[in-house]
């Protein structure tokens, strides 16, 4: 499984996202993340420095951008950005629009021809994004 993760750092009461690393981490079989032999915090939001594990989707964009976890889309086909996500109770990525209540599972998706990458939901993207209808 490829994978990246998001590293957040704690800022007085919030945490703050930092950067994704691509390198250095990985993941034992019960699922603990480790960079080298240290264990990282993916599961406690309230300590220090904050794990969050991306999966990487089997398929890039129509532009051949590889997607994650996180990442928001626009699906040229409904005319609307989504988030990717993974969805425990339908065990797939899910593409989700909250404004407009739109869900699809990763399989019903062709990703080559409709699907673009805007960005991800850290790095200031839903701001540059929300004035044409999505919010989280």
């Amino acid at each position: 499984m490829k994978y990246r993760v998001a590293i957040f750092r704690r800022a007085t009461n919030k945490l703050i996202f930092n950067k994704f690393a691509y390198a250095g981490f990985k993941i034992a079989p019960d699922g603990q993340l480790y960079k080298g032999s240290k264990a990282c915090n993916t599961t406690d939001r309230r300590g220090r420095v904050f794990y969050e594990i991306h999966r990487q989707l089997p398929k890039c964009d129509r532009l051949g951008n590889v997607l994650y976890e996180h990442d928001i889309i626009f699906d040229s086909r409904f005319n609307a950005l989504a988030i990717i996500g993974w969805s425990d109770s339908y065990c797939a990525f899910v593409l989700t629009n909250k404004n407009r209540g739109l869900k699809l599972t990763y399989r019903y998706c062709d990703f080559r021809d409709s699907v673009e990458k805007i960005g991800n939901e850290y790095e200031n993207i839903l701001q540059q994004v929300s004035a044409k209808g999505f919010t989280k």
